[in-house]
């Protein structure tokens, strides 16, 4: 609600109440114009700012959206893990762009490199690599936290509450724009 998403290039001044996100996507996912980024902003913004402060795990990162979008909604730091190095080089420059280098940091990799816990795990992919991390994402979150999933399509969504009954995650919350879902869930 409170986000402004602009590219470099367009000059934009934020109003009272407003954040201001500027963002090179390069090659990388992550404009905020598909529905599943904007899921994910939707949810992290009213997480966040129930309990600010805390620590965000963004996976498959792409551009740095959500990690930047984390820390300007409050929180404390992000850290953000890609497959594609392209990606992680994106996402830095665009840190590098909001000066949020200090709170964020970007890494290529995928969910077994993380050694930490983190509150909050945004994973904005596609459903069968979240299936493939719903066993290990235990390790990366803290007791109570929180995660959030999409990049899944409405029709699919039986299919992940299946898993995430299997594996041990409940649903908290879920939202749907145009064809794809987003599901907020914690450890059961």
């Amino acid at each position: 609600k409170h986000l402004v998403i602009r590219p470099p290039w367009e000059p934009y001044t934020a109003a009272a109440g407003e954040l201001l996100l500027t963002l090179n996507p390069g090659q990388a996912f992550g404009t905020g114009l598909h529905a599943t980024t904007q899921l994910c902003l939707a949810s992290l913004e009213t997480i966040i700012r129930q309990q600010p402060g805390v620590r965000l795990l963004d996976v498959g990162c792409g551009s740095g959206i959500l990690s930047l979008a984390g820390v300007l909604f409050g929180c404390a730091g992000a850290f953000g893990i890609d497959l594609d190095r392209l990606a992680v080089w994106v996402a830095r420059v665009n840190a590098r762009l909001n000066q949020l280098s200090k709170q964020t940091n970007f890494a290529a990799g995928s969910l077994e490199m993380v050694t930490d816990r983190f509150d909050i795990v945004v994973a904005n992919i596609l459903l069968e690599p979240i299936l493939a991390m719903l066993a290990p994402l235990h390790t990366a979150i803290v007791p109570g936290g929180v995660v959030v999933l999409s990049g899944i399509l409405t029709a699919e969504v039986a299919h992940l509450k299946a898993g995430l009954l299997t594996h041990g995650w409940l649903i908290t919350h879920q939202a749907s724009q145009e064809e794809w879902t987003a599901i907020v869930c914690a450890e059961a």
